[in-house]
């Protein structure tokens, strides 16, 4: 079996379906920041979305446990909360008046709503942190303060509830955002993307740039190519993202490519001008994935999935596939991907499930590339 063109194994062959084979190398690409000097309700930093300063008190908009339950088992989430503990959730956020979707996006982003002892990734985890019961208070205490804007939660000094929340309550990574890019969570972010599913559109307020990138799903000008005789899926992607990242300078065919380069991460590195480096499992690292979209840089992964058709995903039978993701819609939280093949450059819509699903097979795996 002949190497990867990221240096690893890889079979990527063609698969006759109705007369033209289908293959693709993937890549996300989402477009955020900028300061496009919008005048929001709320500061959402050079891009971004935040849930909004009135939504935090809110224990009207979603007040029913059942709703929001309902909601819940339909995102095809690996862990589903017991019904319990959702009510324990609604009860006590009434008490404290904190909308009880913040609670939910935390824990679902915290644990998966599983590992009720850890739950919100409150404190330390010893006797008084330990627990769901106390979890779930100190929850509560850390949000409150944040929306009187006291104790740990006063800095970044002037902004949004949320975003001092998140800057301080959640992992570096946040904060490590905020300090570079001016905000804490992207239209891609676990706790936002789970927000949307359960509240109204006015909850969540982005910069416009977020928001027309990720709902629509236009972003930059990557042509979707096709492969050329004797070349394949890898030089297809890698033509269609030096043409991105060169602005159309540099318009390659796949062939062209595959006859300057011995290697498609050799041609990404020399031709792009981004350092770009590999990933062993974008499924158990989608955090990095994410970040990348969010700072508007692609990321190249490995997939066996080549084709949609109506709600039917055509599989391939081959151990490898790759393809071409162009952008993210918030809508249904679904990736558009380009798919080459030597006859045209199709685009669907699939979800991170779906990817999920469409894997692994034999020695496949989730590898990825992305830019460091």
């Amino acid at each position: 079996m002949p190497k990867s063109k990221f240096g690893i194994s890889c079979a990527c062959l063609g698969i006759a379906i109705g007369g033209a084979m289908l293959i693709g190398i993937a890549v996300f690409l989402i477009f955020s920041g900028g300061n496009m000097g919008l005048e929001l309700s709320t500061n959402v930093g050079n891009g971004g979305c935040v849930l909004v300063d009135s939504a935090f008190r809110d224990t009207q908009t979603l007040s029913d446990p059942d709703i929001a339950w309902n909601i819940i088992k339909k995102m095809h989430l690996k862990n589903i909360p017991k019904k319990e503990r959702i009510d324990q959730i609604f009860s006590e956020a009434q008490k404290a008046h904190i909308n009880p979707a913040i609670l939910l996006a935390f824990w679902n982003a915290e644990q998966t709503f599983g590992n009720e002892y850890k739950a919100f990734g409150y404190g330390k985890f010893n006797g008084k942190d330990k627990g769901f019961e106390n979890q779930l208070a100190g929850a509560l205490g850390v949000i409150n303060d944040a929306i009187e804007n006291r104790g740990y939660y006063t800095q970044p000094e002037g902004e949004n509830i949320w975003t001092r929340l998140l800057y301080n309550y959640v992992s570096a990574e946040r904060k490590n955002s905020y300090n570079e890019f001016g905000y804490v969570s992207g239209g891609m972010e676990n706790r936002i993307v789970f927000l949307r599913k359960l509240l109204p559109d006015g909850m969540i307020e982005c910069a416009k740039t977020d928001v027309e990138n990720l709902v629509s799903g236009q972003v930059a000008n990557i042509p979707c190519k096709k492969q050329d005789v004797g070349s394949d899926c890898a030089y297809a992607a890698t033509a269609m993202i030096i043409s991105w990242a060169t602005h159309g300078q540099e318009n390659y065919t796949s062939s062209e490519l595959h006859k300057k380069y011995s290697s498609t991460l050799i041609a990404l590195n020399r031709e792009t001008g981004y350092h770009w480096v590999q990933g062993t499992n974008y499924l158990n690292e989608i955090q990095t994935v994410i970040n990348s979209l969010e700072q508007g840089k692609p990321v190249l992964f490995y997939s066996r999935l080549y084709r949609k058709e109506g709600e039917k995903l055509i599989i391939s039978g081959q151990k490898r596939h790759v393809m071409v993701m162009v952008g993210y819609d918030t809508n249904d939280s679904s990736f558009i991907v380009h798919s080459s093949g030597p006859r045209d450059c199709a685009t669907f819509k699939v979800t991170l499930q779906e990817l999920r699903s469409a894997g692994p097979h034999e020695d496949f795996n989730y590898l990825y590339v992305y830019i460091k």
